[in-house]
């Protein structure tokens, strides 16, 4: 078997019978699945920071905002990550997207990122300047990301920086200052690379056979260390972030204590081996650790709120 035939010859291609994508005009699905409409696996990992770092910024914040400003600026943030959703893997998972089977040229696939890109850069017009710079950032790390793929083992790490880049976006969004601390930032991207190296380990046969390189690829032989050893970091980041903050205990019990508990049970009972248990266990502890961090930082949101 050659390099370039050691992926199994994909199945013939057939429309969707469900899902949104299913309903929209057979011409437009090869845009909405290059969009990833289908899988919003992806949007939900660049949308949760968001939430998680407004409320964060509001919970801190000297002056209490109302629930209004702090969902109206979540449906920015929310509608740029939607647009900044990316696609491109080159493993035997990913030969049926549009570009990989020819529904869509790769002309036609960069006018469609084009204008993606004009709209996201026209919902955020609204935003200061600090939060515009940010997203600036963003989409320069979300260019560089899949070029290092070629030459790093450490791709995650740029990725998630892009990831949780809008804990460093919420404040300036809300106009707020010098309230977003670096371990919730650095916690949220160590949260990243837990959740890739997840998902990426239904690849890592696929990947050393094409060359491309990653901390699944890196560390195949000791996964769930690896896993265990980040997610101790990660604990303890977002326990620095609520010592910074003042935070109360709810905090530490809500976001920090269950965080530790959920994520050591799902590292320990999962299966690497299985592509179904990649995707599943990557997607729990997404849910898992957001949703507890999301609940500490709204118990100290409407306590603040509820203030002297």
């Amino acid at each position: 078997m050659t390099d370039h035939d050691y992926m199994k010859q994909p199945p013939a291609y057939t429309l969707p019978k469900n899902g949104i994508v299913s309903h929209l005009p057979t011409s437009w699905i090869p845009y909405a699945q290059l969009m990833r409409l289908h899988k919003l696996t992806g949007f939900s990992i660049l949308y949760c920071p968001c939430p998680v770092g407004v409320v964060y910024a509001a919970a801190l914040s000297p002056r209490k905002l109302p629930a209004s400003v702090l969902l109206h600026c979540v449906a920015l943030l929310t509608a740029s990550s939607f647009i900044l959703r990316s696609v491109g893997c080159q493993v035997a998972r990913c030969q049926q997207r549009p570009i990989a089977r020819g529904a869509v040229t790769t002309t036609q696939g960069c006018l469609l990122a084009t204008a993606l890109l004009l709209i996201k850069w026209g919902l955020l017009f609204s935003l200061p300047l600090e939060a515009l710079v940010n997203a600036g950032i963003t989409m320069l790390l979300a260019g560089i990301y899949p070029f290092c793929k070629r030459f790093t083992n450490y791709p995650e790490v740029v990725l998630n920086l892009v990831l949780g880049w809008p804990i460093r976006m919420a404040p300036h969004s809300l106009r707020i200052r010098h309230t977003c601390d670096r371990c919730l930032f650095t916690a949220i991207a160590i949260l990243n690379v837990i959740n890739d190296m997840i998902y990426a380990s239904q690849d890592v046969e696929d990947d050393i056979k094409v060359g491309i390189k990653s901390m699944a690829v890196r560390f195949r032989d000791s996964v769930k260390l690896t896993l265990s050893i980040l997610s101790l970091g990660m604990v303890a980041l977002l326990a620095g972030a609520g010592v910074s903050g003042d935070t109360g205990p709810m905090y530490f019990v809500l976001a920090v204590g269950g965080i530790f508990i959920r994520l050591s049970g799902i590292i320990a009972s999962m299966d690497l081996k299985y592509p179904s248990i990649c995707v599943n266990s990557a997607s729990r502890v997404y849910v898992a650790v957001n949703c507890s961090m999301a609940y500490g930082l709204l118990w100290e949101y409407f306590e603040g709120y509820r203030g002297p």
